[in-house]
């Protein structure tokens, strides 16, 4: 079977929402009329941003 490269579009205020859930350790709850897939993504990488010590790439006011 041949590798496949996949390009999804993510809505951005949906990730950055996801990301700052993540990075603040909050319990994992997509909120209503959100794109699941950006929140998730977004949720996934801040929660390893926190683990891995960095700073946060979004501000909360941002």
């Amino acid at each position: 079977m041949e590798d496949k490269e996949f390009a999804v579009d993510l809505k951005r205020e949906d990730y950055k929402k996801g990301y700052l859930s993540g990075f603040n350790y909050e319990r994992f709850h997509t909120p209503p009329n959100t794109d699941g897939l950006s929140f998730s993504s977004g949720y996934i990488e801040g929660k390893a941003d926190r683990g891995k010590g960095k700073e946060s790439k979004y501000s909360e006011k941002t």
